[in-house]
């Protein structure tokens, strides 16, 4: 992982102000704002963003151990994103990386009650590059409906997607789509289907299929025989 340069934001006790007026080192340089009293809550602390690298398409679970409010906001490229948490593990969070432009980010978490860290060029997007997806990826839907799905790639061609739902209600389909940049899209009479790469092990995408209807999004990795 690469070393990354933390920055405290300053919080501006002003009424009406927010970090925004912050002066906060960053890509750009500095920000200009009004002077003001300086917040007295604690900033969270983060000791390890992994992983660091992700794809323009989005879709990856990036995980932030540290200090920090369970009721925190968190900033991605100037994204808000949800943030979760380890039920086992109080330190460590999550959050999904959104589609964002190829270069580096910075990560801005803010406690409830106000202090904000900042992490410079914390996460770095890149293009899907040349790698290749060749063989089976499985996983699961993420929006709670618990669906298994299991896709195929042969010579860079989606040859098959199949969907299991939290009722046992199966589909497969057989098909012969490229990907394009690291990304396929796919629409035929059983509903629609996409994934992207996330990395050369991780792939995300959505799926409205019957039984898997209703724009549901997945996650999948490739499977170990295939790696």
């Amino acid at each position: 992982m690469r070393v990354i340069q933390v920055v405290a934001a300053v919080l501006i006790a002003f009424p009406m102000a927010d970090c925004s007026g912050a002066e906060i080192a960053g890509p750009s340089g500095p920000s200009a704002g009004p002077s003001g009293i300086r917040s007295s809550a604690p900033p969270p602390t983060i000791v390890s963003i992994s992983p660091d690298t992700g794809s323009i398409y989005g879709g990856g679970v990036v995980t932030v151990v540290g200090d920090i409010d369970r009721a925190a906001t968190v900033t991605l490229g100037g994204i808000t994103v949800g943030l979760g948490w380890s039920p086992t593990d109080p330190t460590k969070h999550s959050f999904v990386s959104p589609p964002h432009t190829a270069g580096p980010v910075d990560i801005v978490v803010t406690n409830s009650t106000g202090g904000s860290r900042t992490v410079v060029g914390a996460y770095m997007y890149v293009e899907p590059g040349s790698s290749r997806f060749d063989g089976t990826w499985a996983g699961s839907t993420v929006d709670g409906s618990d669906s298994w799905i299991e896709f195929t790639v042969r010579d860079q061609l989606l040859t098959s997607v199949r969907c299991i739902d939290a009722f046992d209600m199966r589909l497969a389909i057989e098909l012969s789509q490229p990907f394009v940049n690291g990304k396929v899209e796919i629409v035929t009479d059983a509903g629609r289907f996409s994934a992207w790469t996330v990395s050369p092990t991780e792939t995300a995408g959505t799926i409205d299929m019957k039984p898997c209807s209703g724009i549901r999004r997945w996650e999948a990795r490739l499977q170990p025989s295939d790696q």
